[in-house]
């Protein structure tokens, strides 16, 4: 590892160079995020030149014993196959005449090879961390829903996905707290279209609560769907939803809520 004067420090990890920006450039629920970039080489299998993202868990939630989740590929790979169907099922335009696709960002779990502290002398994350690091999205961020069933207003078709999810699963998964970037005329496209949505960092929820601290089980999909409010598409295609038991529902938010429970060592 090599740090700079300009707030930059390069991690020499498999197969090249990331150079990460030690100036947080957002925060979450759980986790800050650093912009970076691949220097040299492939590093973990991304372009050289790059633009990327570094994630890692809040310092106070560290210490707490949360750490990145060892299921986060899995979880993004389980997204982008429900994704794939969704885009062969429908074709649901909403601008032009283009249907819009759904994608899911892919990322790489990486253990850090050097302690990494911010430009002000704090820690971001630790020597042997693991952090999670991303390609960067282009365009406006938003928050479409949430994992206890909160809803935007611009939110409609990627709750419809959402519920979609777990009636296409048979009740095994049901994909939610969607954020990312939906594409727009005259913006950034992606495989040629600017008519699609791309999210990053989805919850998969199941009745076993075997995707992460984020993953509220069996209950947390029965107040998931206390919450949602079915709209066209949902009644369009006739989706079925579980019978519900009499149970107050865990407050709707649009913040990420958490197993506290569920917080455990990846590796």
């Amino acid at each position: 590892a090599h740090f700079d004067q300009s707030c930059r420090m390069d991690l020499l990890v498999k197969d090249g160079t990331i150079r990460i920006t030690t100036i947080a450039f957002s925060s979450g629920a759980s986790r800050v995020t650093f912009r970076a970039k691949a220097v040299r080489g492939r590093p973990l299998g991304f372009e050289c030149n790059a633009e990327l993202i570094v994630k890692a868990v809040k310092r106070e939630l560290f210490a707490e014993g949360m750490c990145t989740c060892a299921e986060e590929r899995e979880i993004q790979l389980l997204c982008r196959g429900f994704a794939d169907e969704f885009n062969k099922k429908f074709a649901i335009v909403a601008q032009g005449n283009e249907p819009l696709k759904f994608y899911f960002r892919l990322g790489q779990r990486m253990l850090s090879p050097a302690r990494v502290v911010t430009y002000d002398g704090t820690e971001a994350f630790q020597k042997d961390e693991m952090v999670f690091v991303e390609m960067f999205v282009f365009g406006k961020y938003e928050k479409f829903n949430s994992n206890s069933g909160w809803c935007a207003e611009n939110g409609q078709i990627p709750d419809f996905f959402s519920h979609w999810t777990w009636v296409h699963s048979g009740g095994k998964h049901l994909v939610c707290d969607l954020q990312g970037v939906k594409g727009v005329p005259g913006g950034e496209s992606l495989h040629g279209s600017t008519s699609y949505y791309l999210f990053t960092d989805p919850v998969v929820m199941s009745p076993e609560g075997s995707f992460g601290d984020t993953d509220l089980g069996s209950e947390g999909i029965q107040d998931w769907f206390v919450n949602h409010k079915c709209n066209e598409l949902c009644l369009k295609y006739q989706l079925s939803r579980p019978a519900l038991q009499a149970a107050a529902p865990r407050p709707v938010s649009a913040f990420r809520m958490y197993n506290r429970l569920a917080y455990k060592k990846p590796y």
